[in-house]
């Protein structure tokens, strides 16, 4: 729209289409400029009382010497010929005038005339006064107006090319015997237009140009004192005689002689305020920025707003023209930025509402398409407004009847549940929540305020971040716990729900009874308990016991004993151990170096190993990557899976225990794997042997209770890892731990070790 107007903008500027409205409000300045007539400028002229005087015109050339000599005698700073002295007459009259013309004590500037000899366009030529006059005056200017297609005069030629010369305006001769004149401003000399089409005059609608009557002086020379020092514009304005103009000034003064006309002219030019058009680029960017402010209001604006500002921008325009044109004589046509601005809200308001149809009817289509509730379609019409109507009223219906559905869902849910705007408003609640207000002692829910039951739980953080998330975007998906006064246990979850463009609509809360889970976090608890204190402290007692008792007096009895004691003791131990890795409840992680792990997990099983007749080697990396965990945990992990291939190993073999660093789908890890050479694990128990209490078939006896492999694979996933198992019966196993590494250095490794 901004490019497409623009270029509408600059055809009317080029076509002047709109020129009467241009020329309108030109004379509407004009009429109320508060210029005046300049009182250093004088008339004579040759009027009606003058031909009842002295004659009809054209007079005789010695009346004509005699007027110049009165008028020369004043000593006037000169003197301008408004009348064509063309033809040849009398000898004795022409010389006599040519002499009074010589004898002036002014300088005296002829005119001349500029005709069509054929009627044709281009064919031009110059009629000149007799070469005596040329020779006795100062010199030639024409006075050619420029009459506008309205029939009103608004500019005159200051220079007129014809037949292969240069010709000045009368005016301009007379311009420069002023002995006072004003330059025009900077900003007209910087922004006026140079090309050479015809100027503006300056009209002066304030006073009139003092003019004496040509018979007056010749019958009272002593009236020519008034014309000292003053520039006296000699014309004819008889009735039938001298060719009157139409004007901006017509309402005023009513129609102007030739010979006024140019005294207006004059005037200008002496006040420094010849008014000229504006250079064609800076009417171009005037007239378009108007209509590009515009534009960017409506983009950025409400359409309230936007059809306030357009009348302002209106005015606005036409006040900087007339500041323009009164403070720096330039004349900007408005009529081209007035169009574009005139134009622009409807346009854009078309534009606006077919974009917004377009885009209605696409979501109403696709929201009837995708909804399976249906209701009898109005019938379709010619007009697509009424369309966009039918439409809308089918999803208004469809909307209420899935407002229903979920309302009726919500209704069904145990747990107390709501549906808040993003104001916090409560529009949904089921009866369970409220009976949850009930309890609480707060006023029911519908239209009450979230906050409401956020304090009433003591819920004060929640309430803050449900504050600080102002009324536009709700607060991120939160789960807190809560237990109200009467025990019951709640999880609170506050989720947003957003459209389709990820706006946020409303929210969800939901009170979940967790009651059950806590009784049953507690009974786990309890069991740890009995598991750590309980059953290991009357075992440990057992084995302490033993422990006192002399060697030789031990008996069988008491042998197995000590045996059945170390295997309860171990399988509480390890089922703590595994509740421990399994709750998550893990020391701050911290980078650490899972080289220096393996390092003092085979350090710690090497008597076993040696004990067993089993080989403990390690290789890879010398400067792993770093993990982040639990230390204890992780060293524990290790310990259990080395000691698991130790107890699987045959005497005389080895077990290889290699770290590596492995780049996965742009992924730093870790890889960890120990690799036995024992009898290996069937195909079917291998997807298994994670589980608790699964162990290979036949060492159930003689391996403990299984719970060795489910603890690290509980360490592992919790860390973010994953562990592996690859075997083939009768050539071993491979177990092979995976966790991420942290975006650190290699270096980050040599330091740790170096401090270890």
């Amino acid at each position: 729209m901004g490019i497409g107007l623009s270029v509408l903008v600059l055809v009317l500027l080029s076509s002047d289409f709109l020129g009467r409205i241009d020329n309108l409000v030109y004379d509407t300045n004009i009429r109320n400029d508060q210029a005046r007539a300049r009182s250093d400028i004088v008339l004579v002229t040759v009027d009606d009382p003058s031909l009842d005087r002295l004659g009809a015109w054209p007079w005789p050339r010695e009346r004509l010497a005699e007027l110049t000599g009165i008028i020369a005698d004043a000593r006037p700073a000169s003197i301008a010929f408004n009348i064509l002295l063309a033809e040849h007459r009398d000898a004795g009259g022409d010389v006599q005038l040519a002499k009074a013309f010589a004898d002036a004590r002014a300088p005296v500037f002829l005119s001349m005339a500029i005709e069509n000899t054929r009627g044709t366009a281009g064919d031009v030529s110059v009629l000149l006064p007799p070469s005596g006059f040329l020779a006795s005056s100062s010199g030639l200017g024409h006075t050619s107006l420029v009459v506008d297609p309205d029939g009103l005069v608004r500019r005159a030629h200051l220079a007129l090319p014809v037949a292969g010369e240069t010709w000045p305006n009368l005016m301009k001769l007379s311009e420069g015997t002023a002995t006072e004149k004003k330059e025009p401003n900077w900003p007209h000399q910087l922004l006026a237009s140079t090309s050479p089409e015809p100027a503006l005059i300056s009209y002066a609608p304030v006073g009139r140009f003092a003019t004496i009557s040509a018979h007056r002086l010749i019958e009272n020379p002593a009236l020519a004192t008034q014309l000292r020092g003053r520039i006296v514009l000699v014309g004819v304005t008889a009735t039938g005689v001298e060719t009157a103009f139409s004007t901006p000034l017509s309402g005023r003064t009513g129609y102007l002689s030739g010979t006024e006309i140019e005294a207006h002219l004059l005037s200008g030019l002496l006040d420094g305020r010849q008014r000229s058009d504006v250079n064609s680029l800076v009417i171009l960017g005037a007239s378009l920025v108007p209509l590009w402010l515009m534009l960017v209001l409506l983009h950025h604006a409400s359409a309230g707003r936007a059809a306030i500002c357009g009348p302002a921008l209106f005015i606005g325009f036409l006040a900087l023209g007339r500041i323009v044109f009164v403070s720096f004589n330039l004349w900007i046509p408005p009529s081209a930025g007035l169009a574009g601005l005139i134009l622009v809200y409807p346009l854009w308001a078309w534009r606006r509402l077919i974009a917004i149809m377009a885009f209605m009817g696409d979501e109403l289509a696709h929201f009837q398409a995708d909804s399976e509730i249906k209701r009898s379609a109005l019938p379709s019409g010619a007009d697509p407004l009424v369309d966009r109507a039918r439409l809308l009223a089918t999803a208004i219906d469809q909307a209420l009847v899935a407002r229903q559905f979920i309302g009726e869902v919500i209704q069904q849910l145990p747990s107390p549940a709501l549906v808040v705007d993003v104001d916090g408003r409560i529009m949904l609640a089921n009866a369970a929540a409220y009976d949850l207000y009930s309890a609480l002692g707060i006023a029911p829910p519908l239209r009450s305020d979230l906050v409401e039951l956020l304090r009433a739980l003591r819920l004060d953080e929640t309430v803050s971040v449900f504050c600080r998330s102002g009324q536009n975007e709700p607060p991120p998906p939160t789960q807190i716990e809560v237990t109200t006064a009467q025990g019951t246990s709640y999880e609170l979850l506050l989720a947003p729900l957003r459209t389709q463009y990820q706006e946020p609509h409303a929210w969800i809360v939901q009170l979940t009874d967790i009651s059950a889970i806590k009784a049953g976090v507690r009974e786990r608890e309890e069991v740890l308990q009995l598991l750590t204190h309980d059953l290991r402290s009357p075992l440990v007692s057992i084995l302490g016991t033993l422990e006192r008792s002399p060697q030789d007096a031990v008996s069988v009895q008491e042998t197995l004993i000590r045996r059945y004691a170390e295997r309860a003791l171990t399988l509480a131990e390890d089922f703590v151990m595994l509740a421990k890795a399994k709750s998550l409840q893990y020391a701050p992680p911290e980078a650490t170096s899972l080289r220096l792990l393996l390092e003092d997990a085979l350090m710690e099983l090497q008597p076993q190993a040696e004990q067993c007749g089993v080989v403990l080697q390690m290789a890879g990396e010398r400067w792993p990557w770093l993990v982040e965990g639990d230390q204890a945990l992780l060293l524990r992990s290790l310990i259990n899976l080395i000691g698991n291939a130790l107890k699987h190993a045959c005497q005389g073999r080895r077990v290889l225990c290699t770290i590596e660093n492995h780049v996965e789908t742009g992924r730093r890890e870790v890889h960890v794997a120990v690799r036995d050479w024992g009898p290996g694990i069937s195909a079917d128990l291998v997807p298994t042997i994670f589980d608790k209490f699964t162990q290979a078939a036949g060492l159930a006896s003689r391996h403990g209770a299984g719970l060795g492999l489910a603890f690290v694979a509980a360490v592992v996933r919790g860390h973010g890892g994953r562990v592996t198992c690859t075997s083939t019966p009768g050539n071993g196993s491979t177990f092979r731990i995976i966790l991420p590494a942290v975006e650190q250095s290699c270096e980050d490794e040599e330091v740790a070790s170096v401090a270890r």
